[in-house]
């Protein structure tokens, strides 16, 4: 998947210490449910056994990289696919050097269009700290709408706090 600015690619083995940071990035571990850092030993297992399909295990992880120079600026993950009710859950990660570049936006997009145009998924969504208005805005500009607010939803260092569900859904 690409479009003239950037790819998604299958996770390498030479991503290991880009992922290593980024995995470990604590400042954002509320927005999941990470609690404790990934030793280089787990993500490398981890990059050798990566599922090369979401049909293997539930979740695909892509690698967001620039085309001109094949700078790695972030992750795209798919996971939570449900199956049965055809539909999985998109999370985005760009390296704090390169945001507000328009490679967030990008990404989503070339997700979005995998997940429902290839993968025929019948909808994406995605859970925003109600706080984070700029992720809000980057969701609702690749055509994800507001569909509901999840009070006290995830625990961050100030305490709980409200997470917005956006979803998008195929139009057949």
């Amino acid at each position: 998947m690409h479009n003239t600015n950037i790819s998604l690619r299958a996770l390498e083995p030479e991503d290991l210490d880009v992922l290593y940071k980024w995995e470990n990035d604590a400042s954002m571990w509320f927005t999941g449910n990470t609690v404790a850092p990934y030793s280089r030993y787990d993500l490398k297992q981890y990059i050798a056994s990566a599922p090369k399909t979401i049909y293997e295990h539930g979740f695909i992880k892509l690698i967001i990289e620039r085309v001109g120079d094949k700078e790695r600026l972030g992750v795209v993950d798919l996971f939570d696919y449900d199956h049965h009710n055809s539909r999985a859950e998109v999370g985005v990660y760009i390296d704090a050097s390169h945001r507000r570049a328009g490679y967030g936006l990008q990404a989503v997009e070339l997700i979005t269009d995998y997940g429902l145009n290839f993968l025929h998924l019948n909808q994406l969504y995605c859970h925003i700290p109600a706080s984070n208005a700029e992720t809000e805005a980057l969701f609702t500009k690749a055509g994800y709408q507001r569909t509901a607010l999840l009070p006290r939803w995830i625990k961050t260092p100030e305490g709980y706090a409200d997470v917005v569900m956006m979803c998008v859904v195929l139009q057949r």
